[in-house]
């Protein structure tokens, strides 16, 4: 009978130990339900669109007592930079324990929970090490959400700032996406296309508006975008969609990702008023109508009227730079103005330029705006490099023109080059053109060209000498430069027993033409 006492109460006493062992288990497992529950309810809250973070941190304190075992005598508060969140009925008693709620290392405020009257010492007074896990997760969750709300909120304020400059400038600013999708247009830009922003975002620069409007515009955009270099363009010739004739001024600055083109930048600026009193000081001041962004192909044995429409150039402001197989002190003696002299050789002077075509155009890439470039002795590169690479370099130093608003004039005398490549040379180019056309009977242009030509040479003709190559008499010939004279277009001087004649500036203009 004893030994059957013994196994009964053995049996009694496992089975004890077993559900004593389940109750723990369940009880742990149900103040783990309850601490997910908290941490779930604090993400619920978090994820609420437009909460604020006041409400965050009320919703959290709020949650706390369902979350401790004892939840009917538990409180909770919050207190963050000196703000407190409470419970209802918050008492703070001495049962009670906390955690640092800690942003970008510094202690910010805390989480504590209370109780409102002594309960048994468990693991660290009244509360389990659970309970400890728990407050501890909260405040760590607490000052990352903190964190990352704080960023949020910078972030925003940064947006609202720059925002508030975008608009408020009177500068256009269109943003593209890596598509060229227009999806941002601040009202500068509205104003100066004269049509509402809407009308704006959302079109393809490339594609959704009519070939007059970004013609001339287009290569900028497309060179930015191949080369993925800030570019500046200067007073191109523009149409707003609303029609109006306008030049406007502006940065393409491209936007990378992983090192790939992510969409552009561009500013514009409408400088149609300032354009159009340039051109009228050009009129006024310059003998010759040349256009910026343009190659001008001038054929003279030496360098003349080249020369001329540099210094008119000069003259309404632009820089100068001239690249010359001729020395600085015999080439640019007579010029007037900022100007920087190349000599094509290949000593160590300190002015010096080698005559490879890639060391120029690196050069010449670096010029700043709207700068115009005289380059003489076409054939000199021709003789280096030969003239299909110097084909090319001229093909390339037009679309540079172009693209910096430069102008550019090669001087080329015709004697050293065929018929074949002068053609090729004048498909890249256009003729100098004066800026008010005088008309003139073909009789006197005759002397005139002929003087023209023989200056070029050095030489300054008599009255004889006109008659050997026109083939009239001398009192006609007389009579002709008499009128010539009168008008301007020659200067008669002295010379021993005879008079010789040279073609004034107003001359070298009309040969122009």
């Amino acid at each position: 009978m004893m030994k059957k006492g013994v196994l009964i109460s053995n049996d009694v006493s496992t089975q004890k130990m077993a559900e004593d062992a389940l109750k723990k288990r369940t009880h742990d497992l149900s103040e783990r339900i309850k601490a997910l529950n908290c941490l779930y309810g604090i993400t619920d809250l978090v994820e609420k669109p437009g909460i604020l973070w006041e409400e965050i941190l009320q919703g959290t304190v709020d949650l706390i007592p369902s979350s401790w075992q004892y939840h009917e005598i538990t409180f909770g508060r919050i207190v963050f930079e000196g703000q407190e969140y409470k419970t209802a009925n918050f008492n703070k008693t001495d049962w009670a324990e906390s955690s640092d709620i800690i942003m970008h290392g510094n202690i910010v405020g805390a989480v504590e929970v209370y109780y409102l009257k002594k309960k048994p010492t468990i693991d660290k007074g009244p509360f389990l090490k659970e309970e400890r896990r728990l407050i501890n997760a909260i405040a760590e969750r607490l000052g990352k959400i903190a964190e990352r709300k704080r960023a949020e909120e910078e972030l925003q304020s940064i947006n609202e700032f720059y925002q508030s400059i975008l608009e408020s400038i009177i500068e256009g600013v269109w943003v593209t996406d890596k598509d060229d999708k227009i999806y941002y247009v601040n009202s500068g830009m509205g104003i100066i296309a004269g049509i509402p922003v809407e009308q704006i975002v959302g079109a393809y620069v490339l594609k959704d508006f009519p070939e007059n409007i970004f013609e001339y515009f287009r290569p900028y955009y497309l060179k930015t975008k191949e080369t993925l270099h800030p570019l500046y363009y200067y007073a191109v010739p523009i149409v707003t969609p609303k029609g109006r004739q306008s030049y406007q001024s502006g940065w393409l600055i491209p936007r990378l990702k992983e090192g790939r083109f992510d969409g552009m930048i561009c500013t514009a600026k409408d400088v149609t008023e300032d354009k159009m009193a340039e051109e009228a000081m050009k009129r006024q001041l310059m003998k010759y109508n040349l256009e910026d962004g343009s190659l001008y192909l001038i054929q003279e044995p030496i360098p003349a009227l080249s020369m001329e429409a540099f210094k008119d150039l000069l003259k309404v402001g632009y820089r100068g730079v001239v690249i010359s197989r001729t020395p600085e002190e015999k080439f640019i003696k007579n010029i007037d103005g900022d100007v920087k002299f190349f000599w094509m050789s290949e000593s160590d002077e300190e002015n010096a330029l080698s005559s490879k075509l890639k060391d120029i155009q690196f050069k010449l890439e670096k010029l700043p705006h709207r700068t115009t470039i005289l380059i003489d002795r076409l054939d000199y590169l021709v003789f280096k490099n030969g003239f299909n690479e110097t084909l090319s370099f001229v093909q390339r130093l037009r679309e540079l023109a172009y693209l910096a608003r430069h102008v550019v004039l090669l001087s080329v005398d015709p004697s050293t080059f065929d018929k074949q490549e002068l053609r090729l040379l004048e498909k890249e180019a256009v003729e100098v053109e004066p800026m008010h056309k005088v008309k003139m009977s073909e009789k006197l242009f005759v002397i005139l060209k002929f003087v023209y030509g023989q200056n070029n040479r050095g030489i300054k003709p008599a009255h004889k000498d006109v008659v050997l190559e026109v083939g009239i008499s001398r009192p006609t010939v007389r009579k002709r430069i008499r009128q010539l004279v009168f008008a301007g277009y020659l200067d008669e001087v002295l010379n021993g027993n005879c008079k010789v004649l040279g073609l004034t500036d107003k001359g070298k203009i009309l040969l122009l033409k």
